[in-house]
Formats: C-alpha cells, structure tokens, sequence
C-alpha cells in the first residue's frame, strides 16, 4: 500500500475498485451539479478514450463513509449507459483506480476536493455554486439560476455585507457560506417569476440590485412590482416627462434609448470598477421608486448629472454611497 502525506494530517492510498462497487459510492456533497455536463462528458469518453479516464477520488472518513471527490459525472454517465443496454456498455470499465484520502472531517474535505478540481478540471465558480445548491437540495426552474449564471452578482451583491467582511471576491473560503445566504432570496425570485434566460434583467448589475433589494426588505408587494415592471419593460408614458426610479432604469441600463448616458459605455459591464456603480446606479432608483418619488427627465440632483470622478479619477455615480452602505 502506498501512502502519500497531505497537510501533514491527512494520508492517501490507491486501491483498484471494481465497476459494482464504485458506482454504488454517493457524490461528495459540495460536487458540481452533473446533469448539464453528461452529454458532453460522454462524447469525450466514447470518442476520446484514455487510461485517466478511469482514474478517479474518493475521499473516507473515520467511520469508513465514501464519497466519490473526483469522477461523479464519469459515474452518472456509465451508469446511463448501463441502464440503456446498448453498445455503449462495453465501454464501462470493469474497475476504476481509485485514490482514497483519509479526511478527518468537512474541512479537509472541502480544501481537497476544491484542490482536485483545480488539478483536474479547472472547476468554475459556477460549479462551485452548483454545488452548494445540490448539498441544500435546491432545484430552481429559471436557466440562468439553474447554470449559475449570477456568479458577479452574488459576488458584489455580498461584497459589502457581514457575511463577507473582508469584502473578497468569490472563493473556496467564502462561497458556501455566500451562496447559503442569497439561496432564500434565490428561490423567492425563482418560484414568483419566469425570466427568459437573455432578459435584460440577468445582466449582473441589475440581478445584484434585485437580489440586494429582496433579500433585505422581502419580495414585498412594491418591489414584486418594480421587479414585474422590469421584466415587462414598462416605462412611465404618462405625457408629463415625468419618470420614477424603474423608469431610469430601464432607459438607461436596459432599454437602450440613451445610450450616453452615465452608465452608457458599461451598460452590461461586469468590471470591478463600471459594475458597483451601476449596482448603485439600480439601487438608488429602485429606492426611489418604493419611495414613490418621480422627477422629471435629467432634473439636478436625481439622475444623469450626478456621475463624477473621485480622488483617484475613477467614474463613480453618486460615489456608490447607495452600494456600499446598503447593508448597514
């Protein structure tokens, strides 16, 4: 038996397991979600076969629980074409190679399995999320939800708040306790609304705010509404130029109809400097729409006028006071 030291505490060994016993080991809790990756996994198996391919990772607590760290969707695809019974069959291995890392508890766990993924699948913050939603059981109906498509936008939408007081990006430190915490407001979102997946409403500024907004104050009865109004595109054309906080918003980060506007050049922009303004940008006026307050097109003090530089010349709309003091 071979051993191999990890961080000092934690030891490995190879063991060969046959094709029975492998796949009847579960998925480690935290594992991306399988399912939209299959097809393409089983393309490459079939036409691309290699010896990696039944190499795989297993990690074994104390009590001599199994969980499979590396090779899940490899699993999920044998064990679909095993059910079919067709030709494909004869590309199930017999048994796999498996490294077993002897972990002590969660922790060790999750700074292997992370470590693993980055070796053998340069796994996306996007997977990651996944696998947080399949560990709390949560399916959501909306694509962009589904795929994690709003990885900006739990980022900066937590940037500020205490479960992040470091104010980091995403990263295997801090993304489960992130995602857990937006995951209420996730499913409020997704089981109130049917959002095509290209809506202008997952660009990730607006999501940001959206998420920011109902998971302080609730999906209340004036922010469903604000949030419908977004989805259906419906602008204040009352003859008054009068226009409310959805209003701004729409015109000037979704519509399109003023394209030089403040947030005009990064209309859609998921740069560290152009998205927290234009997450402060949709906050303030979304604010101002629960606050029933309406102005007309350009008046001082409330919209266009109000882009500056700070000290440092950067673009900032109303220096990002409305984001950065949002959750205080």
């Amino acid at each position: 038996m071979t051993v191999i030291k990890q961080r000092d505490k934690v030891g490995s060994d190879i063991e060969i397991l046959s094709w029975d016993n492998f796949k009847s080991l579960p998925p480690y809790e935290l594992n991306r979600a399988v399912d939209p990756r299959i097809d393409k996994v089983a393309g490459v198996l079939l036409n691309t076969p290699l010896p990696t391919h039944n190499e795989v990772c297993l990690f074994q607590y104390s009590n001599g629980h199994r969980e499979v760290a590396n090779g899940n969707t490899r699993q999920a695809v044998w064990k679909k074409w095993e059910q079919g019974g067709n030709g494909e069959t004869k590309f199930i291995p017999n048994q796999v190679r498996a490294t077993i890392y002897h972990v002590l508890g969660e922790e060790d766990s999750k700074q292997i399995y992370y470590s693993l993924d980055s070796t053998y699948s340069v796994e996306k913050t996007a997977d990651k999320v996944t696998g947080v939603y399949r560990k709390n059981l949560v399916n959501f109906q909306n694509v962009v939800f589904q795929k994690a498509k709003i990885t900006k936008a739990l980022e900066f939408a937590s940037k500020y708040h205490s479960n992040n007081p470091k104010h980091m990006p995403l990263n295997n430190d801090n993304i489960q306790l992130i995602v857990e915490g937006f995951l209420p407001t996730l499913k409020k979102i997704d089981q109130n609304f049917r959002i095509g997946q290209n809506h202008e409403i997952f660009k990730q500024a607006v999501l940001a705010a959206i998420l920011m907004m109902v998971r302080k104050h609730g999906l209340t009865n004036q922010i469903r509404v604000g949030i419908k109004r977004l989805l259906k595109r419906s602008v204040i054309k009352d003859g008054t130029s009068k226009w409310d906080g959805i209003t701004h918003i729409l015109e000037e980060m979704m519509l399109g109809t003023n394209p030089g506007g403040e947030l005009g050049a990064g209309r859609g922009s998921s740069d560290s400097t152009m998205l927290p303004m234009a997450i402060d940008f949709v906050l303030y006026h979304f604010e101002k729409f629960l606050e029933g307050k309406t102005y007309s097109r350009g008046r001082a003090g409330w919209t266009f006028i109000r882009a500056k530089k700070n000290r440092k010349g950067e673009l900032v709309y109303k220096d990002n006071q409305t984001y950065k003091d949002f959750w205080k």
